[in-house]
């Protein structure tokens, strides 16, 4: 028996406790998700976010174009740029960039060079294959009368090329005599990306998403895609073959005469096919879409669009080593041991070195508390030198009114923030005896508790009670002589979500009292009965507290009050005036409310509508005229706006 008592105990305290909605809050970072909307900078995020140091991403020079499609460097490091819109070449050589060549065509998709310092570019649309020598002279080299050139590789003295537009080719020429070797076809639009390893070539197809492997006069199909456009593929030391695929889609919103196109949404895929065939899906999105994929040994690195994101993969895990200042991340190579990219949007180019930077900056985006809030402890599960610094402010955006950033404290500390809405952390790692990292960020809040808001407060005319009106409560069911009741309806709302309770109060127009109608009830609706009030002008007051999900000494309410309304039950006087000849004349009148109706008959029953002489039911008094004719009764039934009525008879 004392064993159900004390579960009955702590049972009710469970159930009370669940009642208050403002409460300590708790804040956590341990996933990508959390992370991902901030800033970092030398630092990667693993999917089960975790923090660590990663590669230094440095921007070098860039050309003065809008786009940057295509790169390749040499052996000395000068890196070649081919650009978008403009057709210009560009070259970079000791940290200065400078214009070497501009083509008829616009676009400089595919770049290589060979060994001998030669370098390959191919133009589109409907463009040519030029070959520049070391001195700078440059000559056609190869033309197909293909309408784009999507990537050239130099391999064994032979120049691979991936083209199309209206057909997927590969083609194979030697480099010395520029004669065209081999051609392979697949049945897609393009031929959009191509990788070399020993005697394979891996190709992509644009449209249908097929990847095929050629081995001399073999051509196998390994994988597909539907749908899908292929944009990167790359085979580590492990022979494990790593596919980048993307595709996008329109997002359409519905409404009920016609579609509307909102925007391009784009999303992609990276999949990974070992040595048995084996499938599997490494990293994919709903809102990026890899551009390019490239790797050293067994570490692969891709780079998105829409984000401008670098992600790598080694050793079964994913991490996102970096942002770009541009959007879109559009190539990805190899450059000794470093890689080197490009972005646009605006454009630029960057390079990733393969040592783990020393220092990282991450910077959280704003925090919406939602409202005032007063801040607690945080805390900080990492190892090494890894530290953290916030602000605060009551904008969304910081501005001079926000505090300034916090000293950089460790493991734990005290916020020291009040009634600030906003809120916004940075950490940083330093590379000391070991090398930091961070798995956890938490720290509490309490916010100030909102009152309530009274949106609508409505009083509706009358309206008879019947069984369809099932919103009058047992206690609003009070029997008047007409059966007519004034419904008031409202609408709350609260924006910490807690339970509401209401009291309604009643004051006559010209007296200061509320008197209380009912006090602390749920429902959204209430009935009144006029017959309990004198008539006259009246207006009632709605309060609307958040008791029922705060304790009392930060409970909050609000109170809206109503636009002035008559209660009137008595009916309307009908006057005949001294009628001779063939006309009745009549006046129908009311000392609270408006004239709404008025309808006679002759004995039959059949009641006839009646305007008022100047057709306009617009006041308390109006006049009414009957034409008479042979009947010597006549019914006449008026009504006021309030619903009463009065019917008087005519001989």
């Amino acid at each position: 028996m004392k064993k159900k008592i004390f579960l009955s105990i702590i049972l009710l305290v469970v159930f009370n406790l669940s009642l208050f909605s403002i409460t300590t809050v708790e804040k956590k970072f341990n996933s990508l998700s959390d992370y991902i909307k901030g800033h970092f900078k030398g630092i990667s995020i693993s999917k089960n976010g975790k923090l660590s140091l990663s590669y230094e991403i440095k921007d070098l020079v860039k050309p003065s174009e809008n786009l940057v499609f295509s790169a390749a460097t040499d052996q000395n490091g000068v890196i070649y740029l081919g650009t978008g819109h403009s057709g210009k070449l560009y070259k970079i050589q000791a940290g200065k960039i400078s214009e070497i060549y501009k083509t008829g065509e616009p676009d400089i998709f595919a770049l290589t060079v060979d060994n001998g310092g030669n370098l390959y570019f191919a133009s589109s649309p409907n463009g040519k294959i030029y070959k520049m020598d070391k001195k700078g002279k440059v000559k056609e080299f190869f033309d197909s009368k293909d309408r784009f050139y999507w990537q050239l590789e130099v391999n064994g003295g032979k120049l691979y090329v991936a083209a199309g537009g209206n057909r997927g080719k590969l083609y194979i020429i030697d480099l010395k005599t520029a004669l065209l070797l081999k051609t392979y076809e697949i049945d897609e639009l393009n031929v959009f990306k191509l990788f070399l390893k020993g005697n394979k070539i891996y190709i992509g197809g644009s449209n249908k998403g097929t990847v095929y492997e050629i081995k001399g006069e073999n051509k196998e199909s390994i994988f597909q895609a539907d749908k899908r456009e292929i944009k990167g593929i790359f085979v580590n030391d492990k022979d494990e073959i790593f596919i980048a695929l993307g595709g996008s889609s329109l997002s359409k919103e519905s409404t009920r005469n016609r579609i509307i196109i909102r925007k391009t949404v784009s999303f992609g895929k990276i999949v990974k096919i070992n040595k048995d065939g084996e499938t599997e899906v490494i990293w994919k999105s709903k809102n990026e879409m890899p551009y390019d994929l490239t790797g050293m040994g067994n570490r692969i690195l891709w780079v998105t669009g829409n984000k401008g994101r670098v992600y790598s993969y080694n050793n079964d895990k994913v991490l996102l080593i970096g942002e770009l200042k541009g959007e879109i991340g559009v190539s990805l190579k190899r450059y000794g041991d470093k890689f080197i990219g490009l972005y646009n949007f605006p454009a630029g180019v960057f390079e990733i070195d393969n040592k783990l930077i020393g220092k990282g900056i991450y910077t959280s985006d704003i925090i919406d508390t939602g409202t005032l809030s007063t801040y607690g402890n945080f805390y900080l599960k990492a190892k090494g030198e890894v530290f953290a610094s916030y602000r605060g402010g009551n904008t969304e955006e910081p501005d001079n009114s926000w505090t300034e950033w916090s000293p950089y404290m460790k493991n734990y500390f005290k916020i020291s923030l009040n009634k600030k809405r906003f809120f916004q952390i940075k950490i940083k790692m330093e590379k000391k005896v070991e090398i930091p990292s961070l798995e956890e960020i938490r720290f509490f809040y309490l916010p100030v508790n909102r009152k309530p808001i009274i949106e609508r407060l409505i009083v509706d005319g009358l309206q008879k009670r019947t069984k369809k009106n099932s919103f009058f409560s047992k206690s609003s069911r009070i029997k008047n002589s007409g059966n007519k009741f004034i419904t008031i309806s409202y609408r709350a709302i609260d924006a910490d979500k807690d339970k509401l309770i209401f009291s309604l109060f009643i004051k006559k127009n010209g007296t200061k009292k509320w008197d209380l109608v009912k006090k602390d009830f749920y429902d959204n609706r209430f009935v009144l009965d006029p017959t309990n009030y004198e008539e006259g002008t009246y207006v009632v007051k709605l309060v609307a507290s958040d008791l029922p999900s705060n304790p009392q000494n930060i409970a909050k309410s609000s109170y809206k009050i109503s636009n002035p309304f008559i209660i009137d039950y008595t009916s309307p006087e009908i006057v005949f005036e001294q009628n001779t000849g063939n006309k009745i004349k009549f006046r129908v009148k009311d000392n609270l409310s408006f004239i709404s109706k008025v309808f006679y008959h002759t004995g039959d029953r059949k009641w006839k509508i009646l305007f008022p002489d100047d057709r306009l039911f617009d006041s308390k008094e109006e006049t009414f005229t009957i034409n008479k004719k042979s009947s010597k009764i006549y019914i006449i039934k008026a009504e006021d706006k309030r619903g009463n009525t009065r019917v008087r008879i005519y001989r």
